[in-house]
This record gives structure tokens, sequence and C-alpha cells, in this order.
């Protein structure tokens, strides 16, 4: 901040600067679980230049994570239609149920963020498989969170179970340097494990068709550190949207989204840019995941021996006003029942209390 306030006088240079300062120092300090001094850092930003579409979509996000609620409030230059403009749309899937709104800023994110750009030309150049194809099926799965992530957990099984007689398994791992349990566990479960963080994305495109892949699955969607971008060089014949993210990409290069009956109602197909293919249930688990063998009391945890608990895990950036709300109502029409949400910062927690 010493640096982005120390500039010298206003011209379009130090404008770039301090914007470009003030927006690192938001990331920084949002990576620093420091959401509070980082919204203001992006603040500062939009309010020297308001249309920078990342700035707006991390300010959101950073308001999401600390329950400040109305979420999207408009100031100064920067209007309601500014910021619903350029939110996320992950930030808008916990935001809001609109499912035209939702695919109309899927669209809009990949118009703006992902698609390549004029006249850039696509990688692969397939053609259709001959007649009574043999060989076996060649799929890979492109994730950051192969690791110890939500993703990592829920998927660390489902590797070693493709029948070897027709499938061939590879991995492309986007994300953080990392040696855990979990990434050990599913690298040793993969027929390949491609590193693809460092590489370029003509780059791991370059190596996905070396390896003729036949399926490409994306387990990220549009969630941090994916490659969305890799996916528009259509590196493989078919590209498929699963597991990390249960929206609409609302472009053109993924060509199905695996879905259930509860993720994706059959009413709602429309709302999809991809076609929808069914599962009975849509999120895998892993079978041999290991359960703690203490079980924790109630005491232990704070939690009142003869009350009725609700529970809620999810970070603090998926809790709206409304849902809240809600639940507040239904703790007040069940006597002796508590609410037992996972912690966030003590602020966080604080404004939450508040609202009873």
């Amino acid at each position: 901040m010493h640096v982005a306030n120390h500039l010298a006088a206003v011209n379009t240079e130090t404008i770039s600067h301090r914007t470009t300062a003030l927006k690192q120092i938001g990331r920084v300090l949002e990576a620093a679980r420091q959401p509070a001094p980082a919204e203001d850092a992006l603040r500062q930003c939009l309010e020297i230049k308001p249309r920078q579409r990342d700035a707006i979509q991390h300010w959101i996000a950073l308001r999401q994570v600390q329950c400040f609620w109305p979420l999207v409030v408009p100031w100064k230059d920067i209007t309601r239609g500014t910021l619903l403009g350029a939110i996320s749309p992950l930030s808008l899937a916990a935001y809001c149920d609109d499912p035209i709104f939702q695919l109309a800023n899927a669209q809009r994110y990949h118009h703006h963020d992902v698609a390549p750009e004029s006249g850039t030309v696509t990688l692969g150049n397939w053609l259709p498989p001959a007649a009574g194809r043999s060989r076996i099926i060649l799929v890979g799965y492109m994730s950051s969170d192969l690791r110890d992530h939500a993703v990592g957990f829920l998927t660390s099984d489902i590797f070693g179970l493709h029948d070897r007689t027709r499938v061939e398994v590879f991995a492309y791992y986007c994300g953080p340097p990392v040696t855990d349990a979990t990434q050990a566990r599913i690298r040793s479960t993969l027929d390949h494990w491609r590193e693809i963080t460092a590489l370029t994305d003509k780059q791991a495109a370059g190596q996905i068709i070396a390896d003729n892949i036949d399926i490409l699955i994306d387990l990220n969607g549009y969630t941090k550190d994916a490659r969305t971008k890799l996916f528009a060089l259509r590196p493989a014949p078919i590209i498929v949207n699963w597991m990390g993210y249960p929206g609409s990409t609302g472009g053109p290069f993924h060509h199905y989204i695996i879905a259930d009956d509860v993720i994706i109602p059959p009413a709602m197909e429309h709302y999809y840019s991809e076609q929808v293919l069914r599962l009975p249930c849509y999120q895998l688990n892993d079978r041999h995941r290991v359960v703690a063998s203490d079980v924790p009391t109630r005491a232990q945890m704070g939690l009142p021996d003869d009350a009725f608990v609700f529970c809620c895990f999810n970070g603090s950036q998926k809790i709206t006003r409304i849902v809240f709300d809600s639940w507040l109502d239904i703790l007040r029409a069940v006597p002796d029942s508590v609410l037992w949400l996972l912690s966030g910062s003590s602020e966080i927690d604080e404004r939450l209390r508040a609202r009873r």
C-alpha cells in the first residue's frame, strides 16, 4: 500500500501503476485470508478505474466470503448494472438462482474471459472414428484440484475403477505444486500423469493432442486455477464438464455436462449450452476415505447435549441473506435447536450472530 500511496502526480502512467498496485495488494491479502483489507484495496482500485472486470469479480467474491449483505452495492460511478455485468459465474451461482441470468452471465464471461481472439485457429482437426474401431478409448481428466481439495477427496476412487481393457486414463494437473497423500493416491491409480501448470495453453493442448485423447473431462469449470482457455483450443474431439462446476460454461467448447435430475432437472436443460448427460447420482464419492477413529462429544464441539442440531459446513461465501434468514426462521420454529456452522473469521462470525 505504501507504493500505491506514494506515486507521482496523476497521469495515465501513474494511474495504471496505482490500479495495478492496488489490484495486486488485494490479491495478496485475499490469498492471506485477510478479506476486509483486500476488499478495501480493490474498492480503491475501482474508484480510480471502475470498469475492471477482474477487480469487480474479486471485490464481489470478497464481500460474499464476509457475508456483507446486500452483496451488490453501487457507489459513486459504479452502478449496480456494472457490478452485476462483471460478477463471475461462480459467485453468481451462490448469489442468484435465476437460470436465464446464470446462462447469460456464463456466456458473457465466456465472451470476455475465455473465447480465443478472432482468427485464432483451433488445434484439433478431428475425423470421425473408423467404423468398427476396437482400440482402447483414451480418457483425460483435467483439474487443478487433484490433491487435498474437495474435488480430490471425491474423485480419489474413480480413476482406478476404469475398465483397463477398454479405457486408458490420463490426468492433466494444472494446480499448485504439492506432494500430499491424496495426490499420491490418485497418481498411483492412473496410467499417465501430466503436470501442465507451467505450460502455456498451446503447449498443454499440444500435449493432449500428442496423447491422442478421445474424451477430455474438465473437473474445474469456472473455478480457481482452471485452464478454461485451453479448452477453446479444442485439444480433444469430445470435451465434458463434470464435478467441479455444475453450471453451464456458456460456450461452444464443452460438448456435454454430466448431471442428475437434482443438479439439472429435465425442464431446465435449455439453460445449458452443453448437452446434458445423466447419471443416477452426479456426485461420486471415495468408498475408502478414512473416517476419524475418535468421535468428538457434543460438549467438545460446544454443542448442548439435548438440542436438535442443524448444520452447514459450506464456506461462508455460499451463505446468502435469504438463506440465512430462512435458517433463523426455522430455528425460531424448532424449540431447543441450534445452528452449527463452519467458522470464518471472528468478524464474519459476529456479523452472522448479530442477525439473530
